[in-house]
């Protein structure tokens, strides 16, 4: 027998149905799809990850593209060998179309006994290495030894007491969905389904295109000072890797919103505020599991400080990698003497590469043409040995993004009243993203244009 749960997607009219109707702790059943896709190029290959209480499954669609525009019937089949009873969220998406929602966020429930073990943040990289928080010990009295801390049937490398009922434990790498298991003197007590295993693939890099340490002194003696918040939306912790130093909590999780899962987390955990410091980086990437990026939000503003301690400041983008491509074009750059001008480009996943830089007039005349090699910050910057600039984190993937910068206001004769249009391509196909950030030399007020 099935179960209806959804009727309604975004894209075409589906149906999502389990079977068994009602899923029951501890035993194995199935997420059936089914439904009308816009063209012939149906969803295929589901791929499920589940964080925590939040299942997601994303569908790809074929490579080629060559798709007949006529409305196709199809369907799909996702199993899964058992959870623990619960509620849970249920989320679809398709990686070809930017993650965009197949169906619309429902909600199911599995019977029977819930989680004995539950793991935050429930998730880590095939690498492993990552800490997390193992709850689920009975009562200890005295001086207890930490118990023993398998995933699937891997013991944590690391294990240590972090306060009643809360064991600090280190992720030994792994694959797919585990259980997870405490073992003690007289006890044994296991999490099913309660820790995910991400690819690399499944990372997705947040470009800050810049941090900058707190009052940083500038051209002609401006100061600045850069402000990052960001806003985790997901139901469950958001693992993060980045080498920034975070004013609240620490570099590698963001707590979701209120959730019982936390249960000695008095503060809510609503969102974090990291500012430029002293040794920081003057850009930074972010890596998030790419299923959960759409849900974290977050503002990156760069104020002026040399004459107010506050201020609304310049709002600069953060970058997601759907964002970048291999040529990008900014239009209207102002490069009169009245303005500071600075061109900033940056990869985030080549550690070098060579890029062309085209100027052209208004009629799409070049100007001027020059070529610039990415590369990983050198240099000092306050007391940051650059040597440790570019190194990776327990993803393998890097913290900073190959950039480059070029001083504008060093071009005079490409001052045109109109603005030129800078055309910036990488030599290698890599995918980039540039801005041009514009400074008024009187008011130091700051304007930033980023590609079309």
């Amino acid at each position: 027998m099935l179960a209806l749960v959804l009727l309604a997607t975004s894209s075409a009219p589906a149906q999502i149905l389990f079977e068994p109707p009602v899923p029951a702790s501890g035993e194995p059943f199935r997420i059936l799809f089914a439904g009308v896709w816009r063209d012939s190029c149906i969803p295929t290959s589901p791929r499920l990850e589940v964080f925590g209480r939040s299942l997601v499954v994303t569908f790809a669609l074929p490579a080629d593209g060559a798709c007949l525009s006529a409305l196709s019937p199809w369907s799909a089949t996702v199993e899964l060998v058992r959870l623990a009873g619960g509620g849970y969220s249920l989320v679809t998406r398709v990686e070809d179309d930017s993650l965009a929602p197949l169906f619309d966020e429902t909600a199911f429930v599995v019977t029977g006994k819930e989680a004995e073990v539950r793991v935050y943040p429930p998730f880590d990289t095939t690498a492993g290495h990552g800490a997390v928080v193992v709850t689920g010990e009975p009562p200890c009295f005295g001086d207890c030894p930490p118990p023993r801390v398998l995933f699937g049937a891997l013991p944590s490398p690391s294990v240590r007491r972090e306060s009643s009922g809360q064991i600090g434990a280190v992720v030994p790498p792994g694959t797919g969905l585990v259980d997870v298991t405490i073992e003690g003197p007289g006890f044994t007590r296991t999490g099913l389904a309660a820790f995910q295993y991400v690819s690399r693939d499944d990372w997705e890099a947040l470009l800050l295109p810049v941090f900058s340490e707190i009052d940083v002194a500038g051209q002609r003696d401006t100061r600045w000072r850069s402000e990052l918040a960001l806003l985790n939306q997901n139901r469950e912790p958001l693992r993060v890797e980045t080498d920034l130093t975070w004013v609240y909590r620490d570099c590698y999780v963001l707590c979701g919103p209120p959730d019982p899962l936390w249960p000695d987390d008095t503060d809510t955990g609503l969102g974090i505020i990291a500012r430029g410091y002293a040794g920081a980086p003057p850009t930074a990437l972010i890596h998030v599991r790419r299923a959960a990026a759409d849900h974290l939000t977050g503002t990156l503003r760069a104020r002026y400080v040399s004459r107010q301690s506050d201020g609304q400041g310049c709002e600069i983008p953060i970058v997601r990698e759907r964002d970048l491509r291999p040529s990008v074009t900014l239009v209207g750059v102002p490069l009169d003497a009245r303005h500071r001008q600075r061109l900033r480009i940056y990869d985030p996943v080549d550690p070098a590469g060579v890029v062309d830089v085209e100027f052209l007039n208004g009629a799409g005349v070049r100007l001027l043409a020059v070529s610039l090699t990415l590369a990983w910050p050198a240099g000092s910057n306050g007391g940051l040995n650059p040597e440790s600039w570019g190194l990776t984190g327990s993803t393998g993937l890097p913290l900073q993004p190959a950039s480059a910068a070029l001083d504008l206001s060093l071009l005079p004769e490409l001052e045109v009243a109109t603005g030129v249009t800078i055309r910036v391509t990488a030599r290698g196909g890599e995918k980039i993203w540039a801005f041009a950030s514009i400074t008024d030399n009187e008011t130091q007020q700051v304007s930033i244009v980023t590609p079309q």
